[in-house]
């Protein structure tokens, strides 16, 4: 009885202190949960982000070998070609792989409008690789690349621009004057914080082939995208897509300036 009259006292006492002693743990306790609930949100809106470049994607692209005390010199480019694609299509550890093929700031004309796009050369593939789903028509088939066909899959924002509201199916458009048939247009990714190779909203796909022999007039492959069976294995998945090319391309494994990978 004594000890709680006591403390009743010393409470009446040191009534500011104590209230806030008080106030600064029932705040501190707000904050620590404030700023965990921010954190696992902001963890989650990442997650989201980087699952709409695609779920699993990597990319990779050549560098150069360089010879041992020659340096920048005596550098010599890795080149792929379209044999490295089955070559990792063949890794038990990868889901699926496509020709990855990037051209900057190419003029595209539709409905009377010009406007600059990204063009991408790929695969059936892709759409699934990327995370590239239409939202009207189809995507790049394996026909269209078995043909070098003629033909382009629009991001949202690119086909907003060329057409406006109007339906873009089954229109034309030229590619530096190069004639392509629209045969879908992509479900929006809106604001995507990280691209391959820019926005997808923004970037108009066609054909890996068709690429190629119109607009590239090449056969080099600049970049080849690809899912691993299993997303959190990709550290070993890209140790053994190292491996296979740099035996058919004649260079360490461990070199690092011959491939690079956006993972």
């Amino acid at each position: 009885m004594d000890l709680l009259l006591s403390t009743l006292q010393s409470l009446r006492a040191h009534a500011l202190r104590f209230t806030l002693t008080s106030l600064g743990i029932v705040w501190g306790a707000f904050l620590l949960t404030f700023l965990t609930a921010s954190m696992r949100g902001t963890e989650q809106h990442f997650t989201r982000e980087l699952e709409e470049v695609g779920p699993k994607v990597v990319v990779l692209w050549p560098g150069s070998v360089l010879e041992n005390r020659v340096g920048q010199r005596g550098a010599r480019p890795v080149v792929l070609e379209r044999e490295d694609v089955e070559r990792l299509r063949s890794l038990r550890s990868i889901e699926n792989a496509s020709p990855d093929l990037k051209i900057w700031s190419q003029i595209v004309r539709a409905k009377g409008r010009t406007k600059l796009f990204a063009i991408n050369g790929v695969g059936p593939e892709a759409g699934e690789i990327r995370n590239l789903r239409p939202a009207q028509g189809r995507f790049v088939s394996g026909l269209d690349v078995e043909r070098n066909a003629r033909v382009a899959f629009l991001g949202a924002v690119a086909a907003e621009r060329l057409f406006g509201a109007a339906p873009a199916i089954g229109r034309r458009i030229q590619i530096e004057s190069i004639s392509f048939d629209v045969i879908g247009v992509a479900e929006a990714k809106h604001d995507q914080m990280i691209g391959v190779n820019g926005w997808d909203d923004w970037i108009v796909f066609v054909p890996w082939t068709a690429a190629q022999r119109w607009l590239l007039h090449s056969d080099e492959i600049m970049q080849i995208s690809f899912a691993p069976l299993n997303r959190d294995a990709s550290r070993s998945t890209i140790r053994e897509t190292r491996e296979i090319l740099a035996l058919h391309h004649d260079f360490a494994p461990d070199l690092d300036t011959a491939l690079s990978y956006f993972d």
